[in-house]
């Protein structure tokens, strides 16, 4: 069978999968097929995937049974559209036990993107985790990688964000090596804190506010839950230290 022509979405289709490693197709419809069918989603995938441009990986459990992920062919054509750098062309999972330890972290992660995306944040400004972890073998000691990092427009003028997902639940004596190291390396970004729960915003909130690593600029870390991001992005009620509420439009935080 002849290699498919690409569109610019099948570029992003495969940018998105080497980005996030892998992909489910509830989360590629909901990004590039928003007003489609499910089929015509995974029909389109599934061009990709004979192809050799993408391959798939199932499992037993989990909301998302099917994933796609990068292959070299796929990360062969990024770099022949200018996309990603040929030395990242062999940069892809190999080994299905590699996904398992953090899916459903990792896929929650994909889904607060999308969110965020949907909302405002500028895609192609997006950096991964798994971008960040390409310079682990220069990165020192004290670094911490977030979930992700990116951009976003308000009152014309554009905002650095990043995101940090508690899927599992931080203990009190390991909140100050996360605020720290996170303050330390992206001082010049707003942090916003995703808690699994709305139950556990309150007390991470509290937690957080203990460690001090804040005091000095409690509006410049908000926090909220996931079923509140994952529906609304940047709109989701975020809540500053001081209990004041983020507007992502106007990058301000109002009284509550």
């Amino acid at each position: 069978m002849p290699a498919p022509s690409l569109s610019a979405r099948d570029y992003l289709v495969l940018w998105y999968a080497w980005q996030q490693r892998f992909m489910s197709l509830r989360q590629y419809g909901r990004l590039f097929w928003p007003q489609a069918s499910q089929r015509a989603a995974r029909d389109r995938l599934d061009t990709l995937r004979t192809a050799g441009l993408l391959t798939a990986e199932r499992f037993q459990v989990g909301r998302d049974r099917t994933l796609y992920l990068s292959t070299r062919q796929g990360n062969k054509s990024l770099v022949e559209a200018g996309l990603l750098e040929p030395a990242l062309a062999t940069d892809y999972r190999r080994r299905k036990q590699d996904m398992t330890l953090n899916l459903d972290h990792d896929l929650r992660v994909t889904d607060l993107r999308i969110a965020l995306e949907e909302s405002g944040a500028i895609p192609l400004s997006w950096i991964s985790d798994h971008q960040l972890r390409q310079t682990r073998g220069s990165a020192g000691p004290y670094t911490r990688f977030p979930d992700g990092l990116f951009e976003w427009e308000a009152g014309g003028v554009l905002r650095k964000g990043l995101l940090e997902f508690e899927n599992s639940w931080y203990n009190r004596d390991r909140w100050p090596k996360i605020l720290l190291r996170l303050r330390a390396n992206y001082g010049d970004r707003h942090v916003f804190m995703v808690c699994r729960t709305p139950e556990r915003v309150l007390s991470a909130t509290a937690a957080i506010h203990a460690t001090k690593v804040f005091a000095d600029k409690p509006q410049g870390l908000c926090v909220a839950a996931f079923p509140d991001v994952d529906q609304k992005g940047l709109n989701a009620g975020f809540r500053d230290l001081e209990g004041r509420l983020f507007e992502a439009g106007a990058c301000t935080v109002s009284g509550a």
